[in-house]
């Protein structure tokens, strides 16, 4: 599963030690950390991890437990399928099982209903989870409105179309939060590349701004092409998400020093603001209050649109 924490049983305990007492123990004096009964990992490994990978821990402690190959649904088939979702990872995982089958209990969430194969994948490991499809859809019937907007724009840019989301919608009848589930399939943002350009979107409808362009590409004043965040007027207004991680992510800076990083995005900045009218970068501070990011686009000279605002989303 590319979990980096290490389960350990009870069962496993007993065979090492003699018995499962010792993990007990060792979860009292803080030397482990209890996921569900009778799996353990290490304390140590659990605080270095962040929260989808310590989700990823539970599930596959919930698989061990299970007597048959569980199918994971809502955010646990986020977790597995990189789904971003926006607030804490839940401390129980999720499954979907048959109508009539058990409830849900302390570690576990369980949604009584039908699935078809075709709505199951099955992954190397032998673990299954409710597909790419089926997953946003849940998110997006389940949590908030800007959450299932990510959910499904994220899904979209993976490659799922947006007719087999429209047709898996049309499946679910008049399910617990379908309409829901169509707004979120409805306001997506397929050409988004993170969650922080989604929120900006998003934002920008509802506060009544013309949406940007995503992910242009402008010849900047050093003759190089930069693809940008976010543009409007054919370019003449500039954007980008102002995101930390950019310079702080292993996977992102490859091996080169963030300072380094840094100076190398100031010298494309300098060199796209060269050739705009305006150049404004939006944060997630900005974006989720909404006023902050009203403010810069009016700033930067982003048009407004004739259309009625649909109001702030309850994130």
């Amino acid at each position: 599963m590319g979990n980096v924490i290490s389960i350990q049983s009870a069962r496993e305990a007993r065979a090492q030690h003699g018995s499962a007492h010792v993990l007990e123990r060792a979860a009292r004096d803080g030397v482990l950390t209890r996921l569900r009964r009778g799996a353990y990992a290490d304390a140590a490994e659990v605080a270095a991890v962040d929260e989808r990978s310590l989700h990823l821990a539970r599930i596959e402690a919930a698989r061990l437990a299970a007597r048959s190959e569980p199918t994971f649904s809502h955010e646990s088939a986020a977790a597995l399928h990189g789904i971003p979702i926006v607030g804490d990872w839940p401390d129980r995982v999720h499954l979907t099982v048959a109508p009539t089958g058990p409830r849900s209990t302390g570690p576990v969430v369980r949604s009584q209903r039908p699935l078809t194969e075709a709505e199951i994948v099955t992954r190397e490991d032998g673990l299954r989870c409710t597909d790419l499809c089926r997953t946003a859809i849940d998110l997006a019937a389940t949590r908030s409105p800007l959450a299932g907007i990510v959910a499904v724009s994220h899904v979209r840019r993976a490659g799922v179309p947006l007719d087999e989301l429209s047709d898996a919608l049309d499946r679910c009848g008049a399910a617990s939060g379908i309409r829901r589930a169509r707004l979120a399939v409805a306001r997506s943002v397929a050409e988004a590349e993170s969650v922080l350009e989604v929120l900006v979107v998003v934002r920008c409808r509802d506060l009544c701004f013309e949406p940007p362009e995503l992910q242009r590409v402008v010849r900047a004043a050093d003759g190089r092409d930069y693809r940008v965040d976010f543009a409007w007027r054919s370019g003449r207004i500039l954007g980008e998400a102002d995101g930390a991680v950019k310079y702080s992510d292993p996977a992102m800076l490859a091996g080169r020093d963030p300072r380094a990083v840094l100076l190398a995005e100031k010298r494309r900045e300098d060199a796209l603001r060269a050739v705009a009218d305006a150049f404004v970068r939006l944060d997630w501070s900005d974006a989720w209050s909404g006023r902050g990011l009203a403010r810069r686009l009016a700033g930067a000279g982003v048009p407004r649109t004739s259309a009625r605002c649909l109001g702030a989303l309850t994130f």
